[in-house]
Formats: C-alpha cells, sequence, structure tokens
C-alpha cells in the first residue's frame, strides 16, 4: 500500500486496501481516507497479524476512480461520508489539483505506447 501525499486536514489519498484479494477489472483507484484520534487500545495490524496498540485509525470517505473513456477521473463518495468530514476548499483544491497530475502521468504513459 501507498501512501501519494502526506495528511491534509487529517485527509489522505492512498492505495484502497481490500480485505482479502483485490478484485478483478477495477479501474485504477485512489481512497480518499480520513484520519482520526483516538485513546490507546489493542488492535490486529492486518498486514502482520500481530497485536498493536493504536492511537488513530482512518475511514474510506470517497475514491477517485479512472474513467479510461472520458480520459479523467471520477470522484465517488463513500456513502455520505464526503458530506460529513465537511473539507475546506483547500482541501478540495487538493484533491484536483492530485487527480489531474494522475491524469497527466496516464496520458503521458499512453502515448508512450
Amino acid at each position: 500500500m501507498k501512501n501519494y501525499t502526506e495528511r491534509f486536514e487529517g485527509l489522505q489519498i492512498r492505495d484502497p486496501v481490500y480485505i482479502g484479494s483485490k478484485p478483478s477489472n477495477l479501474p485504477i483507484t485512489y481512497d480518499i481516507v480520513k484520519w482520526m484520534q483516538t485513546e490507546p487500545r489493542e488492535v490486529i495490524n492486518l498486514r502482520t497479524g500481530k497485536k498493536e496498540i493504536s492511537t488513530e485509525y482512518c475511514y474510506t470517505v470517497g475514491w477517485l476512480k479512472w474513467d479510461a473513456k472520458e480520459e479523467a477521473f471520477d470522484f465517488e463518495s463513500c456513502g455520505l461520508r464526503w458530506l460529513g468530514v465537511n473539507a475546506s476548499e483547500s482541501a478540495n483544491n487538493r484533491i484536483i489539483e492530485f487527480a489531474e497530475q494522475k491524469a497527466k502521468e496516464l496520458e503521458a504513459t499512453e502515448e508512450e505506447y
């Protein structure tokens, strides 16, 4: 799993995490997560299977999904979660800038072939 951005206003863009294997035939997708602080608690690390103490967690609020036909990213909220984070204009702009940069990278990759 790769984090593509630093955290900004508690938000971060990263690779989706799948329980089990990744479903096949998915478009290129980036996960937008919201980080939350919590009291120390015991959790199981899904990668290692070991118990750890954690003081934070994140949850998905939306996705950027590549639409190859339109050659652009679509934004999809996870239910109404995006509305609940009440993102600032600055946070929205960072997500848009990320999507525009990744779209340019994908277009450049396609032109190489």
